[in-house]
């Protein structure tokens, strides 16, 4: 298969397979040279069904297996990760992670890496099994930071330092574990409406007047999860995710682990507006996995997903959204015919 990630043709393989056609890539040239695949106008028609099963059964059998299984394990372990490349190395990382007991020192990594694959330097030196190591040791007890944006009053105790007031001076608020951890030190009681962020960029980009904003970076680490518990009961939540299996797990995973009821966004009518649409992902991820939901908003984006095999990522929404607009959609304070999440 070349230099290029033997996964990422063989995906692109699959949702041929799927769809019968595929904007055009190189990465299908080497079917229309066979005669399995023809080129029309920069669109790839698939013409012989049977050829590319072949194919992918000899080809791209265990490199897709191995991507399920490790995307698996990475739920399993609380991780949100979409295996990119190199799959069959992520699964043995991935299988290491969910057995260990281990908790990690300073260079545990490097020792894991010569362990696994001979290499004190491949899981640093391989981006997707870098990121998948990051994330599993921020979610340890004792691990991480807290990044935040306070919108209205959230003091200290201790130091009297109000984090609005650092929010407008310096964009956001990053807290060392040892800081936020110690929830009994901060006054949450003017917090009225908090909504999490899955990924950073909207993180950055976006602030809230009169709301708690907090990045979750993935699946929660114990530290989101517990400052959503220290909020008060009234407060309301929403939830800003990517629109695929793992971003709607990572909301329900907070949901149950903070026990709080929440929204999550972007929901079906967004998902159908006019102006998001036409940029909506082709995805072949399992929504079905999530029929068994205990949120029935998120039942409900399942079986939109299912309908019609897309997905979204949050940045598309800042790409097509004027600010103020995607501001207000977020804004917790909505009708009561919006969906909330039952425990």
């Amino acid at each position: 298969m070349g230099r290029v990630n033997p996964l990422k043709i063989c995906r692109a393989y699959q949702i041929l397979l799927q769809e019968g056609r595929r904007p055009y890539s190189e990465l299908f040239e080497p079917l229309v040279q066979a005669g399995i695949a023809e080129t029309k106008a920069r669109t790839v028609f698939l013409l012989d069904d049977e050829a590319l099963r072949l194919k992918l059964e000899e080809q791209c059998g265990r490199y897709l297996e191995a991507a399920a299984m490790a995307e698996e394990f990475a739920h399993e372990i609380g991780l949100s990760t979409r295996i990119d490349e190199a799959p069959e190395d992520a699964l043995l990382l991935l299988q290491a992670l969910h057995e260990t007991e281990q908790i990690p020192g300073p260079t545990w990594q490097q020792q894991l890496s010569a362990q696994l694959y001979g290499d004190s330097k491949h899981i640093g030196g391989t981006q997707t099994l870098k990121r998948i190591y990051e994330k599993w040791r921020a979610r340890l007890p004792g691990f991480g930071e807290l990044r935040i944006k306070a919108g209205s009053s959230l003091v200290h105790r201790k130091t009297g330092l109000d984090l609005c007031s650092v929010t407008a001076s310096c964009g956001q608020v990053v807290l060392l574990h040892s800081v936020a951890a110690r929830t009994g030190d901060f006054d949450f009681s003017h917090v009225r409406r908090v909504i999490t962020c899955e990924n950073l960029s909207p993180f950055i980009e976006l602030s809230f007047d009169g709301c708690l904003f907090v990045y979750t970076g993935g699946y929660a680490s114990g530290l989101v999860c517990a400052w959503m518990q220290a909020l008060p009961d009234d407060c309301e939540w929403v939830h800003f995710g990517d629109v695929d299996v793992d971003g709607l797990r990572i909301f329900e995973d907070l949901a149950r682990r903070a026990n709080r009821k929440g929204r999550f966004f972007p929901d079906v009518t967004t998902l159908n507006h006019p102006r998001v649409t036409p940029h909506l992902q082709d995805y072949s991820g399992d929504y079905s996995r999530l029929r068994e939901s205990f949120s029935p908003q998120v039942k409900e984006i399942a079986e939109w997903g299912e309908r019609s095999r897309r997905r979204l990522e949050q940045e598309i929404l800042l790409s097509h959204f004027p600010s103020s607009e995607l501001k207000s959609r977020l804004s917790p304070s909505r009708p009561s015919s919006w969906c909330h999440s039952q425990q």
